[in-house]
């Protein structure tokens, strides 16, 4: 193994661009302790900005978040107002099933009320009976 003889480095001839590389490399000798001091309080600085930005996107979201529910927490009578523009947009008759998935948000005891309370009023009719029952608008 030529590799282990002394005199086989100096022999060698080193190419122009592996020399600028050594220069770099030289330059830099000493300053990698340097950044691996200086490494945790970056490291600390960019934590506690993140953690300042995170707060403030959080605080916003939370704002955000009130006015939409205040929004969502309507007067009582919204959901009967929701079921009762729901029947206005489907056809002359339909299933509950059908105002049911036109109202997600209400429960199906609900709307059964709300149906029932339609054709006290004479508002709606209703068709048949069980599974296939359908209501129709007067």
């Amino acid at each position: 193994m030529k590799s282990l003889d002394r005199n086989f480095l100096e022999e060698q001839s080193i190419p122009l661009e592996f020399a600028g590389t050594l220069r770099v490399l030289g330059e830099y000798r000493g300053k990698q302790e340097l950044f691996t001091r200086q490494t945790p309080q970056v490291l600390n600085t960019l934590k506690q900005i993140a953690i300042v930005q995170s707060t403030g996107i959080l605080i916003e979201a939370y704002k955000d978040f009130e006015d939409r529910v205040g929004i969502v927490r309507a007067s009582r009578g919204a959901k009967t107002v929701w079921v009762q523009e729901a029947i206005k947009n489907l056809p002359q008759q339909f299933k509950v099933s059908e105002l049911i998935r036109a109202c997600p948000g209400v429960s199906r005891p609900m709307i059964r009320v709300i149906l029932e309370a339609l054709r006290k009023e004479g508002k709606l009719e209703v068709v048949g009976t069980g599974r296939g029952a359908m209501w129709r608008k007067r």
